[in-house]
């Protein structure tokens, strides 16, 4: 017979893996997404030429969520309120999150 015990833990520490995982890639992702704007916005020579000519982000920068496909700035946009959203930084900040919402059926 299973510790139900035993079983809770494991979850819980499964549960807590995840947590760390995907506080690490949303840090790696809010790392990227200001160094970019720093790049856009530094004043190398020509750098600001290139960045108004050329457009940045560029169509190359492309975001799926869900059947959706975004590119360029709007997929920038786009990212940055992902990364954002106040929920995650509430639940990062203090460790805990409230229940996840039942969907009605």
């Amino acid at each position: 017979m299973y510790d139900t015990l035993d079983q809770y833990n494991q979850v819980l520490g499964y549960i807590q893996q995840g947590r760390k995982e995907f506080q690490s890639d949303q840090n790696l992702l809010l790392g990227q997404l200001s160094n970019f704007d720093k790049w856009r916005d530094s004043g190398v020579i020509f750098h600001p030429w290139m960045v108004s000519s050329f457009g940045f982000p560029t169509g190359h920068l492309l975001v799926t969520l869900g059947n959706e496909e975004v590119t360029g700035a709007a997929a920038e946009k786009l990212m940055w309120q992902i990364v954002r959203n106040p929920d995650a930084i509430v639940a990062f900040q203090t460790g805990s999150q409230g229940p996840l919402p039942v969907p009605a059926h």
